[in-house]
């Protein structure tokens, strides 16, 4: 497959009765996607559609994230393809595309999200001389 996006996070300010909310970004396991409601992550609670479709889907939660009355909530969906890498191709013999394929595209998706968390850093200009921050 080839990653069609470079999208990898979804925010929504959740109305009172909204439990449906959806990713735009590929994910390829459940895992691979972090929920998160006014910046706490949630561990369960949820369940996330059309793994490995490259659109996205949706995260369904079981209730609504966002109590009756309460203020604003902020749902955000965040992938998170972990930082290791399990793909053993054989070092003789007939190789695999389709897994170096998959490999590839998780790559992808780790520089991705890794650009996703820099593009809401603090830099420092290009000319600066800072250091040891």
């Amino acid at each position: 497959m080839t990653l069609t996006t470079t999208t990898t996070a979804d925010r929504y300010t959740a109305s009172e009765d909204q439990t449906v909310f959806a990713y735009t970004f590929r994910v390829d396991d459940s895992d691979h996607i972090t929920v998160y409601v006014d910046e706490v992550l949630q561990a369960s609670g949820y369940t996330v559609s059309n793994v490995g479709v490259d659109g996205g889907g949706n995260v369904t939660f079981t209730t609504t994230p966002r109590a009756s009355g309460a203020d604003a909530v902020v749902v955000s969906l965040i992938r998170a393809v972990p930082l290791t890498q399990s793909t053993d191709l054989p070092t003789t013999g007939a190789v695999d595309t389709a897994s170096i394929e998959a490999e590839l595209d998780r790559l992808v998706m780790r520089f991705q999200q890794l650009s996703e968390k820099l593009d809401r850093a603090a830099l420092l200009p290009i000319d600066s001389t800072i250091t040891g921050l």
